[in-house]
């Protein structure tokens, strides 16, 4: 199997406790790993949830959405990648031409950084 990254800029100057996005697959996928893009070089602890479907209409119910992993690290700062230990979470298996919601928080502090959008690919 071919591995690949799907990646974004780390241009996001938004600060918040965490953030929720969609991924769709093109053709069948299996979601390994995940980076973040935090504001600090301390210690974080990071939790990471997903739901089959859109994150729209689901920000505010917690009952909707599954626990997938939860790990601590040491941030790398603004415009640096955070990587989460490859055991943070199990392989996410999608198929294609589903879609699938993701919401990654900081548990102390409103320290993950993002940005808005809705381009696909990035």
């Amino acid at each position: 199997p071919t591995s690949r990254q799907l990646q974004t800029s780390f241009k996001g100057r938004r600060r918040y406790y965490g953030s929720m996005f969609d991924v769709i697959a093109k053709k069948k996928l299996q979601i390994v790993a995940m980076d973040v893009h935090v504001a600090v070089k301390t210690t974080v602890t990071v939790e990471i949830y997903t739901r089959p479907g859109t994150a729209n209409g689901y920000h505010n119910d917690g009952a909707s959405w599954t626990k997938i992993g939860t790990v601590r690290v040491t941030g790398a700062g603004r415009h640096a990648r955070t990587t989460l230990p490859v055991d943070t979470f199990a392989p996410v298996e999608m198929a294609s031409g589903r879609t699938r919601a993701f919401y990654v928080t900081l548990v102390e502090s409103p320290d993950l950084l993002y940005s808005l959008g809705s381009e696909v690919g990035g």
